[in-house]
């Protein structure tokens, strides 16, 4: 939640500084997203073969190059912030134990007979 916060404020004083009026949409759009356009940089769009334009504003382009740099870095042992973010929270919380998934009891089990030309096993 924390992260999220963050975000939210960055983008509404990112608005503040430059106005904050949204731009009216673009008419000329079809029912077709490029998702180069729409995603990747104006660079990586155009290397890509996408137009490069940004038709659709920058919200996921700034999304996109957001959580590609959070799933992109790594801590001091070279292991993804993914993994100190969210993955040993969540493992931490259902088995008290950082990185381990803990179930008790039979996780997977099935028990039938099988009788095939007089032969039961």
């Amino acid at each position: 939640r924390p992260l999220l916060n963050n975000v939210l404020q960055y983008f509404m004083e990112k608005a503040k500084r430059e106005g904050g009026a949204c731009r009216e949409p673009d008419e000329s759009l079809t029912g077709i997203v490029d998702f180069r356009d729409l995603f990747l940089s104006q660079s990586k769009s155009v290397a890509l073969l996408g137009s490069g334009l940004p038709k659709y504003g920058d919200l996921f382009r700034v999304l996109h190059s957001f959580i590609d740099d959070v799933i992109s870095a790594t801590n001091d042992l070279g292991q993804s912030n993914i993994n100190d973010l969210i993955i040993s929270k969540l493992t931490d919380n259902q088995s008290n134990s950082t990185g381990a998934l803990f179930f008790p009891g039979k996780l997977f089990g099935q028990e039938f007979d099988i009788a095939l030309n007089g032969l039961n096993a």
